[in-house]
Parts: C-alpha cells; structure tokens; sequence
C-alpha cells in the first residue's frame, strides 16, 4: 500500500516515498514488505544542499556585500609626486617637457598627489607651484562610475593639462640651483606619509653661486666636501627614501655627462633618496610608478 509520512520538507517526504516504491530495496525488504532502517550515511549528498542554500541565501549574500564593500570603501594608497621643471635661461626647447609630463599625469589615480614646481634662481625664497592637485578617491555608494569618470575629466583639464604650460611662461632666470630646489623637495614632502616621487625635467647642471657644473671639476673628493660643507649649513633634506627620476641631463661631453651623474648620484644619496642608472637620462622613456 502506498504510505505517506507527513515531514517538515516536503522533499524528505518524496525520498522517502521514493524509498518505499523503489524496486532497489533489499530483497529481503521487498519480500517481508519491512522497510530497512536506513543510517544517515545513506541519505544523498543533495538531499538537503538545496534547503539549506535556499535559507543561507540571504546571509552569503549580505556577507558577500559587507566584504566587498569594505574593499572598495578602503581608500588606496595612493604617491605623492613633486615635479620640479628647469626654467633657466640655458632651456631652450619645452617639448621634453611637455611629454614627460603627460607620462607622469597618465599614471594618477585616485589617492595620488602631484605638485609642479620650477627650477630658478629664486626657487628657495619664492617658491609657488604651478599645481598642488590631489586626485580625489570616491566611494562606490557615492558616486557613479560615469560622474566619478566626468568630474576626473574636468579636473584634469582646469589643474593638471595645463600647469606645465604656466611653469614655463614663469621667467627666465640666469642661474639653476637644483640643490635648493632638493630643500623644497623635502619641505614640499613634509610629513606626508604616502610613497614618494620626485621627477627632475633639468640638465642637471647646476648654476649657483659657487658652483658652475660646467667648469668645475666634479671630482669623488670635491663632491664630498661639498657634501659635508651643505650638511653643516642645514642645506641636505631627508627625502625619505624618495624615488627619483631625471630627465633631460646632458652635457657639452660623454665624459662631462658621466661626471655630472655621479656626483648627483652621490648627493641624492646624501638626501636619503634612490635614484638608478634607469631613472637617469636625457628624456624620460617610461614612469613605472
């Protein structure tokens, strides 16, 4: 006879139905019309995958949210960058200039900082950027993807485009004193606590009073009295192990060139910053950052 048992989940009831009418049962089953008790190693795996997936919906799905909202609402850490550009008298094309600046603005993302500063005579007493621009993070839940992408569009074109136009409509000056320019680097960098990066767009030539990298002679030993003497007056920053590209050095030789490069080399060491034979050119190739 066909018997039903009344259970909470209709599916057990059915397997159990199932059971009963199967011609699978044990022979000795079928024949004494007993049913054989069944362990609970004996039930399918699927039996109840359903049922409980169907309750547990809701709770995956809410944890699912809460992780990844916490991952986007998490601000990114993001770099600071400190561009500082030559606008001596000795400068002659910007165009250099003008692509390297739109490689590093490519890599900005949100969280990231970039300043645009020149390299003058004045550049220690009078120092003004010609942009001092956070890139700002939004929160998925805030915005849209499409507003977010519009107002980074506007921003971009009122702060970031064109600043490297404006540094070099400052004016010309005689001198390039790219060691002041390292104290303002440090000063600009404070205590900001994100990954720094400091971009020099110069010859590297300095032009000082006291120094004419043109016709000094750059020599390991005159390199570091000029270092110890600096050191004593309080002109060598702490860049915090600043990440440092040059672009644009050169020289009226390969010999003055090199020479110029070593002695940067070991200055930048002096002010705690990194600098590598990759990072230090005539043009600047690529901006890993």
């Amino acid at each position: 006879p066909l018997r039903l048992f009344w259970l909470p989940d209709r599916s057990l009831s059915l397997w159990k139905w199932r059971a009963r009418r199967s011609p699978c049962r044990p022979r000795a089953q079928r024949a004494t019309g007993r049913s054989v008790a069944r362990s609970s190693s004996n039930v399918p795996r699927g039996l109840f995958r359903g049922t409980l997936f169907r309750g547990a919906r809701p709770l995956f799905l809410t944890l699912t949210l809460l992780v990844a909202g916490c991952a986007v609402d998490t601000p990114p850490d993001g770099k600071f960058v400190v561009v500082f550009v030559d606008v001596s008298a000795s400068v002659k094309a910007t165009s250099p200039d003008d692509a390297a600046w739109e490689l590093i603005t490519r890599s900005l993302r949100p969280g990231d900082n970039i300043v645009l500063g020149v390299i003058s005579d004045s550049t220690l007493t009078t120092f003004q950027p010609s942009c001092n621009t956070e890139i700002p993070y939004y929160p998925w839940y805030e915005k849209a993807d499409l507003i977010r992408k519009k107002e980074l569009k506007r921003l971009f074109a009122e702060k970031i485009t064109g600043a490297m136009k404006k540094a070099h409509e400052a004016p010309r000056s005689r001198n390039t004193e790219i060691m002041s320019a390292l104290v303002v680097a440090g000063k600009v960098f404070g205590m900001d606590k994100r990954r720094r990066v400091l971009v020099i767009l110069s010859d590297m030539l300095e032009d000082s009073p006291g120094h004419d990298f043109e016709e000094d002679e750059l020599a390991p030993a005159a390199t570091q009295h000029l270092i110890d003497a600096r050191r004593k007056q309080g002109f060598i920053p702490d860049l915090q192990g600043a990440k440092v590209y040059v672009a644009g050095a050169s020289a009226k030789s390969a010999k003055k060139t090199l020479e110029v490069q070593r002695f940067w080399f070991s200055y930048l060491a002096a002010c705690n910053a990194q600098v590598t034979d990759a990072r230090y050119g005539p043009a600047l190739l690529r901006f890993d950052e």
